[in-house]
């Protein structure tokens, strides 16, 4: 799961600078980025999991996919259900 942090400072574009301290702007800014990188961190897990577990069952179930499958024939009907 993602947990982000918000902060009303940590966007310069609309952050009252008269209203912030220099030392506030730089840690809502650290932690701003922070939250982006593990925000990438989480969604680059996700992938790295999909991936290693994409048409695993072609090879657990090799048999299966060479009776009902779909070699050469253009039919994209043979996934198992």
């Amino acid at each position: 799961m993602i947990h982000i942090c918000p902060s009303p400072t940590a966007d310069t574009r609309t952050c009252d600078y008269a209203a912030v301290t220099k030392k506030q702007l730089r840690e809502s800014s650290i932690q701003h980025i922070r939250d982006v990188r593990d925000g990438f961190h989480f969604l680059i897990e996700r992938l790295q999991v999909a991936a290693e577990c994409h048409d695993y069952d072609k090879l657990t179930e090799l048999a299966w996919f060479r009776r009902h499958g779909t070699l050469g024939n253009g039919d994209a009907g043979g996934h198992r259900p």
